[in-house]
């Protein structure tokens, strides 16, 4: 019985919420015959008159099309917007979104053009999803072209964010980087439109990004 109680009390929104949304479902599935039902038998009255009357109408039929409420299907998109609000106010207070999503370490670029000098710009993004912290080495930015691939190691120093960097859980990271400088002081980088990014994570393993073409 304490068990029981306990229960009620950690998920009692929870239980309110789906009580109540039963509540309104069977409110919405009823209301529609109360509403409609004296329409057709007025109708039906109106509409039947002797066989010898010129102006002989058929009797009036209940049609499925009758038991279709336009009230109803109103307070059905209330009540699905209300179930949703409802249950991501519930998922975030429960943690459930967390519990939900896989743990990610995750790498990442960009290529962009900057507004006012136009030069080419390298994005390097890092997230860390999992429940842990992750420590980030230097990244390595390799330019590729068919059969060869030249590597550069990135130093960032002089800043707070000089790596290796360690991100907690649920965090990222960004570094910009010019990339036009590469191939402004390496001449033969011009041949190499194909960019990638290198990351070793916590000494061991490494992540790639995919291919990215400098255009």
């Amino acid at each position: 019985m304490n068990n029981l109680i306990d229960f009620f009390k950690k998920n009692w929104l929870v239980i309110v919420g789906v009580l109540l949304l039963i509540l309104v479902l069977q409110w919405c599935k009823y209301r529609p015959d109360i509403l409609y039902s004296d329409k057709s038998e007025i109708a039906s009255e109106k509409q039947i008159t002797t066989q010898s009357d010129p102006l002989y109408h058929a009797p009036y039929e209940k049609t499925p099309e009758d038991d279709k409420s336009p009230m109803s299907n109103q307070w059905l998109q209330y009540l699905v917007m209300v179930g949703l609000v409802l249950f991501v106010f519930v998922a975030q207070r429960r943690g459930w979104f967390e519990k939900i999503m896989p743990a990610l370490i995750l790498v990442r670029i960009k290529i962009y053009k900057h507004r006012s000098s136009k030069r080419r710009m390298l994005q390097i993004f890092f997230l860390n999803t999992t429940k842990s912290g992750q420590t980030f080495d230097a990244p390595v930015v390799e330019f590729v072209k068919p059969g060869s691939v030249k590597s550069y190691r990135i130093n960032v120093n002089n800043n707070p964010y000089s790596f290796p960097i360690t991100l907690a859980n649920n965090t990222s990271h960004k570094v910009v980087i010019d990339l036009e400088q590469f191939y402004e002081k390496i001449i033969e980088l011009k041949s190499y439109r194909w960019v990638r990014v290198k990351v070793m994570v916590n000494g061991t393993v490494v992540k790639k990004t995919l291919l990215k073409f400098v255009w």
